[in-house]
């Protein structure tokens, strides 16, 4: 059985750190079954019991206002809700298309583009004609 801590690199079987993953599992703390919070349950449990015999059940059942969401189901949106997106969407279009037309620049990159024409075939990874 394996006791103590194990040593980085220490070789370790199976059967012994199962043994230790058991003896860890049978531990009182492991399991929660502690003296104190079974008596927290005890008391908590009484106090439940006793607040519904002294107030009764509940009378009425209180609603949730959830919004109106419902399951798999479109929202309803208004027509105001429509024209801002609309709105906001064609600004956000107008400002990335116009900043493509006057600084281009910036989308394509600061630097003279090469001249694909002036690349040799070898630059280009291609083999020569002659070879098979």
């Amino acid at each position: 059985m394996l006791r103590g801590r194990v040593v980085l690199g220490q070789k370790v079987t199976s059967g012994e750190l199962r043994g230790v993953m058991k003896s860890d599992r049978n531990c009182r703390c492991w399991r929660g079954d502690t003296d104190m919070s079974s008596w927290g349950r005890a008391l908590g449990l009484a106090r439940t019991g006793s607040r519904l015999l002294t107030r009764g059940a509940p009378s009425r059942i209180p609603v949730r206002n959830g919004g109106g969401a419902r399951y798999r189901e479109f929202p309803h949106i208004t027509k105001k809700q429509l024209f801002e997106a609309e709105f906001i969407s064609s600004a956000m279009w107008f400002w990335v298309l116009w900043h493509c037309w006057h600084d281009s620049d910036a989308v394509l990159g600061h630097f003279p583009w090469p001249e694909a024409s002036q690349w040799t075939d070898e630059e280009l990874g291609i083999p020569p004609d002659d070879e098979e």
